[in-house]
């Protein structure tokens, strides 16, 4: 009986290690994507427990205070004004701190500060509709985070010293707030 000595050839061993390199990258790549969901899941999370106290903490004062009856954007884009039949202001809740903090108000009162974790708030946007005998309102403080649904606020080319934020804004790391405000005639 004749044996085979031959051995392997040389584009047999670079076959081989061609096939193990595809198979390593698939893996390495599967567990990247894996631990970037993983940090993503963390940072939505922490951020949804961090709007639900928001929303809820303003949401019961505005409901103390009844004499509320309109809602305005500040003149520097930056802030909501609670505000009466008079037109003066009972509340503010304003960006603060390079857009990473909220701060909520009475007059000159801080009544709570809040401090956006990963993400980057932007100016408050209203809309209101007019009904009979009320007005409702949706505002909302849209917030870039380092969500896998943004696009990253921390690439993109520079303007100034500050990374310039793409308009591709996830809603659900959004603060919105809604009201149902009564006119008084």
């Amino acid at each position: 009986m004749k044996l085979n000595n031959k051995g392997i050839s040389l584009i047999e061993l670079i076959i081989s290690i061609a096939l193990v390199s595809v198979i390593m990258l698939f893996m390495y790549r599967l567990i990247s994507d894996i631990s970037f969901e993983k940090d993503n899941d963390n940072i939505d999370s922490l951020n949804q427990e961090q709007r639900v106290i928001i929303i809820t903490h303003i949401e019961k004062e505005i409901r103390k205070n009844s004499s509320i009856t309109k809602i305005d954007i500040g003149s520097s884009g930056t802030s909501l004004l609670f505000k009466n039949d008079s037109n003066s202001t009972i509340y503010t809740l304003k960006i603060i701190n390079s857009n990473t903090e909220l701060e909520f108000s009475k007059g000159s009162t801080i009544l709570d500060k809040w401090k956006i974790e990963g993400g980057k708030l932007q100016n408050p946007k209203c809309t209101s509709s007019a009904l009979e005998d009320m007005v409702l309102y949706e505002c909302t403080f849209p917030i870039y985070t380092e969500s896998i649904n943004n696009e990253k606020y921390n690439t993109g080319y520079k303007n100034g010293s500050e990374d310039v934020m793409y308009d591709n804004n996830n809603t659900i790391d959004d603060i919105i707030l809604p009201f149902a405000l009564y006119q008084t005639k």
